[in-house]
């Protein structure tokens, strides 16, 4: 992938005083966007990387910050994750009305999202699907370290974990304490109100595609993993073609 200067978008109002070099205490002040730009340009592209972290832990909703993540991807050659990251910043901020617009042009013209003259994208992804138990399997891959069966659910809000399995996954130390976001109330299919713990996996690997920062929530040990909204979202449109019984996600 060809190397450019990174587009300085917009700013978030943050202060800094992160000394080169210096691992980040909790009680340091956030970098600003400018200072993560300028540091993955000068290549020191694990610094910028632990300093967006930062950022997004705070303001996972920011599409700002997802902007920028795409940015410090891209620089990595990490085109697939920089995709998603591209695809979260629209969706928070329909247009980037928040992004310049030659950043969007350069970013999304080194990524391949430029969509055709016919208005049409042509990054088309297919999914071969499993039928098993009443469902459409789709093998995942969960913090590069644990491939999983997950049935394809819309009705899901968030991509759903057995209890089991995530204590796994923090028994590995592929979840960590800065991974958990907290609880948050959840309804089934019955209207039954339930409160489910909350993290993040930070990279969701279906395919070829790999979605950074995927909110999920922790079911119980019986319950299948469920591929829900919080990754089918992300993308610009998906669907099912029962005849060829594949996951078409569209980006």
């Amino acid at each position: 992938m060809q190397r450019r200067s990174l587009e300085i978008a917009s700013t978030i109002a943050f202060a800094i005083a992160l000394a080169a070099g210096t691992p980040a205490r909790a009680s340091d002040p956030e970098p600003t966007m400018k200072q993560i730009y300028e540091t993955a340009t000068t290549g020191h592209l694990d610094q910028a990387q632990e300093m967006i972290t930062r950022v997004l832990a705070n303001h996972p909703k920011s599409a700002k910050a997802h902007w920028v993540q795409a940015e410090v991807y891209a620089k990595a050659n990490k085109t697939n994750m920089a995709r998603s990251e591209v695809l979260e910043a629209e969706r928070l901020n329909p247009g980037l009305t928040e992004i310049s617009a030659k950043a969007v042009r350069l970013l999304k013209t080194e990524l391949g999202l430029i969509e055709g003259a016919n208005g049409n994208s042509p990054l088309e992804t297919r999914i071969p699907l499993v039928k098993m138990s009443g469902g459409l399997i789709a093998p995942v891959v969960i913090n590069n370290t644990l491939k999983l069966n997950f049935i394809v659910d819309s009705g899901a809000s968030d991509v759903s974990i057995p209890a089991n399995v995530f204590s796994s996954l923090v028994r590995a130390n592929t979840v960590t304490q800065a991974d958990i976001t907290g609880n948050r109330n959840y309804k089934n299919a019955d209207g039954q109100v339930f409160q489910s713990k909350t993290f993040v996996i930070r990279s969701l690997k279906i395919g070829n595609i790999e979605a950074p920062r995927v909110q999920a929530k922790v079911s119980p040990s019986n319950a299948p993993p469920l591929l829900g909204q919080s990754f089918l979202k992300r993308f610009k449109s998906w669907s099912i073609d029962n005849s060829t019984q594949e996951l078409i996600l569209q980006r």
